[in-house]
């Protein structure tokens, strides 16, 4: 029988309905690949070495001391979005739209402010590659140490309030380029969907005094149905009230709720881990599509007991229809009991 499941975190509620996963067209196992760059060697790729010029001049990079900036030599690579949605473009002094929406008033009934901010892009590697699980561990964990020194670098920003990090993995989960690359997003505004993860986190955390997600961690361990795989630092688990089937989180074991002020020496666990856990979703669409997004607490916190940061990914395996845009309410024909299970069994 379909099952109704409340996300314990955001008053947000899922349909598992496994049934549905019997109808034809359920699951969209391919997806389209796109032919404009070439794979084999990137020459046409304005993210592979020797192409440098083809991208804004970078504003991070980890690279060999001989190398010089904007020249091949790097390991990881952070640019400007050559076609940004957030303008950095400085306002007039007296222009306050960068801190507040103006209101509606009895004779405006629409409101705006400047789309103000930075959008970069962190190119992983320098090779071709279009996957997370194409990467060696040592590469994602430069990847994730570019990310965290971005964020620490934003956060120093006073007009900056939060940054959101993610990949887009295939032309069905919304990539322009195949070449292996994150976003950042940092504005004056935290986004609607991590600002209601905040105030329901702070709401568990006053009625109960602990983290919801630090629960979430032991109760999952404890019941095990749902763990795809762990670490000593860090555990992958297809959430309870999962909107999208193989939807999984990965979190730190330990409370912690700023991304970036992730130690060192736990950045290769998280890769390797990461890694593990994301080549398991790969092969569920041919070529692969999935999102991966961060979530890590505001710029303005300090670090704050109630916000766990935490990794969501989304394979792109079924196609929102009337239902899902009429209410908000996700319908997901596969079970994340059932979605682990199938995880934990995939081996490579």
């Amino acid at each position: 029988m379909p099952e109704l499941r409340r996300d314990p975190i955001v008053d947000r509620w899922v349909i598992i309905a496994e049934n549905r996963a019997n109808r034809p067209g359920a699951l969209v196992v391919a997806g389209h690949r796109d032919d404009s760059e070439t794979s084999a060697t990137g020459a046409a790729c304005p993210f592979c070495p020797g192409n440098e010029a083809e991208t804004p001049s970078e504003v991070f990079a980890l690279r060999s001391d001989s190398a010089e900036p904007n020249s091949p030599g790097w390991r990881v690579r952070v640019v400007p979005n050559k076609y940004p949605a957030l303008s950095r473009k400085p306002l007039a002094p007296n222009d306050q739209t960068t801190d507040v929406y103006r209101a509606p008033s009895e004779t405006q009934l629409f409101s705006s402010a400047p789309a103000v901010g930075i959008h970069e892009v962190i190119i992983d590697t320098p090779r071709h590659v279009t996957t997370v699980a194409q990467l060696t561990n040592e590469e994602l964990a430069d990847s994730l140490a570019a990310i965290c020194a971005r964020l620490i670098a934003l956060r120093r920003q006073p007009d900056l309030k939060h940054a959101l990090v993610f990949k887009n993995i295939g032309r069905a989960a919304g990539a322009t380029r195949e070449h292996l690359h994150s976003q950042l997003m940092a504005s004056h505004r935290v986004p609607p969907l991590v600002a209601e993860e905040l105030r329901g986190a702070a709401r568990f955390f006053e009625e109960q005094r602990q983290c919801v997600f630090c629960r979430m961690i032991d109760q999952e361990r404890d019941e095990g149905e749902r763990i795809v795989c762990e670490s000593a630092a860090f555990i992958a688990i297809c959430p309870y009230a999962s909107r999208f089937p193989y939807e999984m989180w990965i979190l730190p074991k330990q409370h912690a709720s700023h991304f970036e002020s992730i130690a060192a020496d736990d950045l290769a666990d998280l890769a390797t881990l990461a890694r593990s856990a994301i080549a398991r979703i790969e092969p569920l669409s041919q070529p692969p599509a999935y999102n991966l997004v961060f979530h890590t607490s505001p710029f303005d916190s300090i670090a704050i007991e109630h916000y766990h940061w935490h990794m969501e990914i989304f394979p792109r395996l079924t196609i929102a229809a009337g239902f899902e845009w009429g209410s908000g309410c996700n319908v997901n024909p596969v079970s994340p009991e059932a979605a682990a299970r199938a995880l934990r069994a995939f081996s490579k």
